[in-house]
């Protein structure tokens, strides 16, 4: 009876049903718009991209020096030192995001020529879910479930809302869904989004060259955590990237398949990954027994869901349903986490880097040559395969990483 108890007190609360809502806020945006209109779901599909162009570009360690002063001592929790702290982080993230936003501005407006409403409803997307990351980091180091449930509800009513206008025929999703999504993000972060928007209108009227160029150096600073992020991110969404070149008639249904999939990425971080994260800075995952037995279960699922998916593809297509690539790739990812998570702490950002960049290099000149010397209707499969290789090695490089710096310790 106590270890029922235990597990409903784990499993059934309002955090876990939380994490649930927001896990499903993306799936049901992209089955919805792909449901009202074929060409609205590619346009989700597209900004879904443009969005993670924009996340993976500000992904900066502006939140790191304020966490570690107020989750590191107790008693200087109230202290001058963690409100300084606190308008510093503020102050280098919205100059950050300024610098961000024009860059990935520039970039989604080449990648997506002649669709710059796309552009636009993408970046007001991007800085949705900035807003919302942020919140959702510091309510989950504060375990405040009724945050978390709070900023599920700002992203789960912004979406049935805008399927119903567009049901309507009143707007169409594809502009409504992220207007509203950032209106929830600036509902539940009001506070903070009010300290930011005073300190830049503050910054601006003193000169926006000025405030331009310390944006910049606020980047310099941080180059090396944003490289490390873009090129993660980079690697878990060539395969989207590939379909928006190559086939973007399958690129709603692909990323509809994703985010079904990274259901197991996401529980794997509730259900293993939370609870020993303190000790992550200090262990290798192979050395906590439930990531040991517990992440290869877990990646069994979407990896066998692929394979099952792979065969139940009519033989008689071209190219056949590559919807079990999804699940393949979840597979990985979620076996990457905790091996990525520790290799933050026990590595340098330089050498990190330099592993993802040597991973995202391959596959790019790969595709490359593939294009050129061996054209074929099975390219998008080749590409795919390929890609999930080199991450299969990237998590043996990994791997072997920790085990070096684990017997360089000892």
């Amino acid at each position: 009876m106590n270890s029922l108890d235990y597990i409903y007190k784990k499993f059934v609360n309002l955090g876990v049903f939380s994490r649930v809502l927001l896990v499903i806020v993306k799936p049901l945006a992209l089955w919805l718009s792909i449901q009202l209109d074929a060409d609205a779901g590619l346009a989700i599909a597209q900004i879904y991209l443009i969005g993670l162009l924009f996340l993976s570009l500000s992904g900066t360690n502006a939140h790191r020096p304020f966490y570690q002063i107020y989750f590191g001592v107790e008693e200087r929790a109230h202290s001058k030192e963690i409100a300084r702290s606190y308008i510093d982080y503020i102050q280098k993230i919205t100059l950050q995001l300024i610098f961000v936003v024009i860059i990935s501005s520039l970039v989604a407006s080449i990648i997506f020529r002649g669709s710059l409403d796309v552009v636009m409803m993408g970046i007001l997307y991007g800085i949705a879910e900035k807003l919302n990351d942020e919140f959702q980091r510091y309510a989950q180091f504060i375990n405040n479930s009724k945050s978390l449930f709070y900023l599920a509800l700002s992203k789960l009513i912004p979406v049935l809302v805008a399927a119903l206008l567009s049901y309507a025929a009143m707007v169409d999703i594809r502009f409504a869904f992220p207007v509203l999504l950032l209106v929830g993000s600036i509902f539940v972060n009001w506070p903070t989004l009010y300290l930011a928007m005073s300190y830049f209108i503050k910054t601006a009227r003193k000169s926006f060259f000025a405030m331009i160029k310390r944006s910049f150096n606020y980047i310099r600073q941080d180059i090396l955590q944003i490289g490390c992020v873009f090129m993660g991110i980079s690697l878990v969404s060539f395969d989207k990237w590939l379909l928006q070149y190559l086939s973007t008639t399958d690129l709603p249904t692909y990323m509809l398949y994703t985010q079904i999939a990274s259901v197991f990425i996401v529980t794997q971080t509730i259900v293993l990954i939370a609870p020993v994260r303190a000790r992550l800075v200090n262990e290798n995952p192979k050395e906590i027994t439930a990531i040991k037995i517990g992440s290869p279960i877990i990646s069994l699922i979407p990896l066998l869901i692929g394979i099952a998916l792979y065969f139940y593809n009519d033989p008689t297509e071209e190219i056949g349903n590559i919807g079990y690539f999804a699940f393949l790739f979840a597979a990985i990812v979620t076996f990457t986490v905790a091996y990525t998570e520790r290799l933050y702490w026990a590595t340098t950002a330089g050498l990190r880097l330099a592993l993802d960049t040597a991973i995202v290099a391959a596959f790019i000149f790969s595709v490359v040559v593939l294009t050129i010397f061996w054209p074929s209707p099975y390219l998008i499969v080749l590409s795919l395969g390929l890609l999930f290789c080199l991450m299969c090695i990237r998590v043996l490089a990994m791997i072997y990483l920790l085990s070096k710096e684990s017997v360089d310790n000892d």
